[in-house]
Parts: C-alpha cells; sequence; structure tokens
C-alpha cells in the first residue's frame, strides 16, 4: 500500500508496505486482467475487501517495453489506477526483500533502490501532491531505445550464465543430486528447484524465455502470498515448494495458480481474511 506524505512546498515522500495478503502476476496475467473488465472488477473488489496490495515490479514494467504497445499500456495504467492505494512497486533486482533479502549493493552504472517509488513521487509532484500512475507504463515505452537494451542484456547475461552452467562437466549429476536441507536459505534453495529441471532436460536449452520466467517466479514466491504464473512455471513452483518443505526448509512461500487455475485463485483470494 503506498501512502504519500508532503514534506515542504512541492515535494512529497511516497512510503509503501507490502500488506497481506499480496498478489503477483506474470505478464500474461497483468494482460488478462488489464483487457477483461469482469476480471479485473472481481479482483480489485476482493483486494480493497481484504485489503491486500498488488505487486508489480520492474519485470513486468520491462514486458511492456519489449511489447511496444500503447493500447496495452494505457490498460494497465487503468487497472493500476483502480487498484491505488493499493499498489506496492519494485525492482525485484536491486530493492531488498525479493530477489536478494537485502537487496544489491549500490552501483553507480545501475538504478537506484526504490526508483520506481521515487518515480511516482515525481509524478505525485507534478499533479500537486495526487498519488498517480499517470503514464507510468507509456513512458517506459516512449524511452524503450534507453531502457530495452538494458533490459535484454540482463536477461541475455542470466541465460547465458545459466546455460554455460548447463554445459560444465559434473552439473547435471550435481542437479540430480540436489537435496534442500535445513541450513540453506529459502531464496537459494527456491532458485536452484526452480532451474533444476533445466539441467536435467537434455532436449532443450534454457533459453530468454525461460529467464522471464525465472526472474517473475523466484522474488515472487518469496515475497507474497498469492502468485499467477504461466501453467509451466507454475508446475515447476509447486513441485519446488514440495521438495523445500520436505527437505525441512522454512519460511513462506506464496500459493502458485496458472491459467487454467484462476477461477481458483480469485476464490483462494476471496477466502483470505
Amino acid at each position: 500500500m503506498i501512502t504519500i506524505q508532503p514534506i515542504d512546498g512541492d515535494t512529497y515522500t511516497l512510503r509503501q508496505t507490502l500488506e497481506r495478503p499480496s498478489v503477483y502476476l506474470d505478464h500474461w496475467a497483468v494482460r488478462k486482467f488489464s483487457m477483461n473488465m469482469a476480471l479485473q472488477d472481481r479482483l480489485v473488489s476482493i483486494l480493497q475487501r481484504i485489503e491486500g496490495t498488488w505487486l508489480f515490479s520492474n519485470v513486468n514494467l520491462m514486458e511492456f517495453i519489449a511489447m511496444n504497445d500503447i493500447k496495452s499500456a494505457e490498460a494497465v495504467e487503468a487497472m493500476m489506477t483502480r487498484m491505488l492505494p493499493r499498489l506496492y512497486v519494485a525492482d525485484f533486482s536491486s530493492d531488498a526483500g525479493f530477489l536478494l533479502e537485502h537487496g544489491a549493493l549500490r552501483d553507480p552504472r545501475g538504478p537506484a533502490q526504490h526508483w520506481m517509488l521515487s518515480d511516482l513521487g515525481e509524478r505525485a509532484r507534478i499533479m500537486s501532491g495526487s498519488l498517480n500512475v499517470h503514464r507510468f507504463v507509456q513512458d517506459a515505452i516512449r524511452y524503450r531505445e534507453l531502457l530495452l537494451p538494458v533490459f535484454e542484456d540482463m536477461r541475455k547475461t542470466v541465460t547465458d550464465g545459466l546455460r554455460e552452467e548447463v554445459r560444465q562437466q559434473g552439473r547435471r549429476e550435481q542437479a540430480k543430486r540436489f537435496r534442500p536441507r535445513p541450513g540453506m536459505t529459502l531464496r537459494y534453495a527456491l532458485t536452484s528447484e526452480l532451474v533444476r529441471s533445466s539441467f536435467l532436460d537434455l532436449r532443450r536449452d534454457f533459453d530468454e524465455n525461460d529467464t522471464m520466467d525465472l526472474m517473475h517466479a523466484a522474488p515472487s514466491i518469496v515475497s507474497c502470498d498469492f502468485v499467477l504464473l504461466d501453467g509451466q512455471w507454475c508446475h515447476r513452483a509447486n513441485q519446488a515448494i514440495r521438495r523445500l518443505r520436505d527437505g525441512g526448509i522454512t519460511g513462506r512461500t506464496a500459493n502458485c495458480f496458472s491459467p487454467s487455475q484462476l477461477p481458483q485463485f480469485l476464490e483462494a483470494l476471496e477466502q483470505t481474511r
């Protein structure tokens, strides 16, 4: 949930808390809910009633930059506006509590922590202190020539790194023997489990689509209560979570749902609190 507080003159501070129950939507799910008003009405109504939060990430934003579709961007912004203030924005790579428990080390070449929230703070200043997401996604698309290469480089770096690991001698055997066990951190054990099948499947390489799915899945599963993923990665996630529990790994993980489980996702969300 985002709150806004004036500091001095036309300066404002935005603060946010990921109030539970929290929800994360993979790219396909954001598009579906933003374009289907019946589904959107239901989700907005539920989150407002149960006082939950919708987490929107930099990975979501980058997917729309890659699409380069202004109509889709407008639809997402309209949905975000309806959700306010029950929204949380985060860079999964740099902000604490997502990919890394304590966030990334400060890099002068990269974005500052909480840059997405700072961006909303500037939009609030322009609108005289009114919390808004006006052109939040559209402006990212507008500057896609600057932002898209950063996104593509990040995706390629992760993909190439995992491909290289898969090809290293003995890594497949290590993946076969891997078992979650007490003492492992939740994030390490979960990410290891999510990529494990890529080491074991000799029929296909880990590709850039897998990288995007991994970047949606791993941070959201350890930070949210309900997550919508695509079918294959929902299966991977639920299988990974079962192995974590069997291995004695503790910590909160999300309830994961696939596209075919949309009704169950909404029903489960409705039954919270």
